[in-house]
């Protein structure tokens, strides 16, 4: 946040929003398999109420990642090499 305002805004159409949603359910798909899962995702609107609904019957840990935008950039260089 820059002044008290986003500075990245995130928005995405009706086949983004069915596409993300239709991740969400695969991953409760295969965690109801029994895979064990490690999921990197960007969350917007209220898809964590989502995943916490279709995840209640597991074992589930939250990983946070924030990190100042240059910082993150730098790091995304150095995982390229």
């Amino acid at each position: 946040m820059q002044d008290g305002k986003p500075s990245v805004v995130i928005k995405a159409g009706p086949v983004g929003r069915r596409t993300m949603q239709g991740m969400r359910h695969a991953v409760a798909a295969m965690a109801g398999q029994g895979n064990n899962l490690i999921v990197d995702d960007v969350l917007c609107d209220d898809e964590m109420s989502e995943y916490l609904s279709l995840l209640s019957g597991f074992e589930l840990y939250l990983v946070g990642v924030f990190a100042p935008l240059e910082c993150a950039g730098r790091i995304q260089q150095e995982f390229r090499l």
